[in-house]
């Protein structure tokens, strides 16, 4: 029935469920898909692995263009989706050179359940926390505020998860391989202060140039996202230091206190969301919760992974401080000249915020300290000419 159906999607929408049904479909090839990749990840094969991710993106994109302009609206979209997993499964499975075998063995099974029980667990709760803020947004504030909290959730999320999924990519690997625990805490803490470095402006630059850049490419009548976005930054950092952690932990095979601690992040968010709907009915009450909760999960991850790993918030606090400094002085350079500039049109505001964002981070950076911005430059410089070489 209509009413069953909304209660189980929990945002009002019953007529998605048909084309959740649908995109189930996408969900073993999903699933699949990931063991070659591991494969291409483990042989540090990383062109062929970006190929693996690039082409069924390219084909998902194209398609599901074509599809919409055929008509077919949102079928198309999941349909496209569900070329794209198909696509991507075979292509991955021919690149890596690898097919699954037939073969039963319990030792090897139970050898993966240990290993990754934790892992498996984390995956579920981490579902169920990408989606709680949705759900609970879509019962109680409507249709309308979900769209404009996915619209303030996902800007500041697509710089992260491109940062994130290729630091968990590469670093996971040389993490494994480290002959020793100091030299995986060494390689581990070069990494991620430079993946803060690049990551913390480019999520505080979004924040300060929230408004003309919703504006430019969503149209004035999302402007109720604008707040709730620049909220949800602070959130989004946080997530950039639990995917550091996470990556560690799984490298050590020490996912137990992770799935812990993340289950923490878990409950509190979600009871941090109820008390926030219960005072303020709005979407940036939201926001601040999903902030909230983060916090208070970070300090007992700190604790229950960071610490026993050597990879505390300590042994970078000192990188946070510089950085953090630098990108409270930028947006405050982006604040004074946007406020100055607001008769431009919106490209050219993003334009402008953008420029004097990275001209006055770099330059905050170098006042803060010439010596550590001077490593980080050159460590950005390292990453770039390796890839491009690596392309060649």
């Amino acid at each position: 029935a209509p009413n069953d159906r909304r209660r189980v999607m929990g945002v009002g929408v019953p007529e998605a469920a048909p084309l959740v049904a649908l995109l189930a479909v996408a969900l073993p090839f999903n699933l699949a898909v990931l063991v070659p990749q591991a494969l291409l990840q483990r042989q540090l094969a990383f062109t062929r692995l970006n190929i693996a991710l690039v082409a069924p993106a390219v084909l998902y994109f194209v398609s599901e263009v074509v599809l919409v302009l055929m008509g077919w609206g949102a079928r198309g979209v999941i349909a496209a989706q569900v070329a794209s997993a198909v696509f991507g499964t075979i292509l991955a499975l021919r690149l890596a050179r690898w097919l699954p075998r037939h073969g039963f063995a319990p030792s090897g099974i139970r050898q993966d359940l240990r290993v990754l029980g934790g892992v498996s667990a984390t995956q579920v709760m981490s579902y169920i926390y990408k989606n709680i803020d949705y759900w609970m947004v879509g019962r109680a504030l409507g249709t309308n505020a979900v769209g404009a909290y996915y619209v303030a959730y996902v800007l500041p999320n697509i710089v992260r998860l491109r940062l994130t999924s290729t630091y968990t990519t590469i670093m996971l690997p040389v993490l494994s391989t480290a002959e020793t625990i100091q030299e995986a805490k060494d390689r581990w803490r070069q990494a991620t202060t430079v993946m803060l470095f690049i990551s913390v402006p480019l999520l505080v630059g979004t924040a300060a140039i929230g408004e003309p850049l919703v504006q430019l490419f969503f149209g004035p009548k999302w402007s109720s996202a604008i707040a709730p976005m620049q909220i949800l930054v602070v959130g989004t950092i946080i997530d950039v230091l639990w995917a550091a952690a996470s990556t560690m932990a799984l490298a050590q095979k020490r996912m137990g206190n992770y799935t812990i601690a993340f289950g923490v992040r878990l409950i509190a968010t979600a009871a941090a969301i109820v008390v926030a709907l219960t005072i303020s009915r709005s979407i940036a009450a939201v926001a601040w919760a999903v902030v909230s909760g983060g916090l208070l999960a970070l300090v007992v991850q700190d604790r229950l992974v960071g610490r026993p790993l050597g990879i505390g918030l300590t042994t970078i606090s000192g990188a946070i401080v510089r950085i953090g400094s630098a990108c409270c002085l930028m947006a405050i350079a982006i604040h004074l000249t946007l406020e100055s500039v607001d008769d431009l049109p919106l490209w050219a505001q993003v334009f402008l915020g953008v420029a004097i964002g990275a001209a006055a981070y770099l330059t905050s950076s170098v006042l803060i300290s010439r010596g550590f911005t001077t490593l980080m430059l050159r460590h950005v410089r390292d990453i770039i000419l390796s890839s491009r070489a690596k392309t060649l």
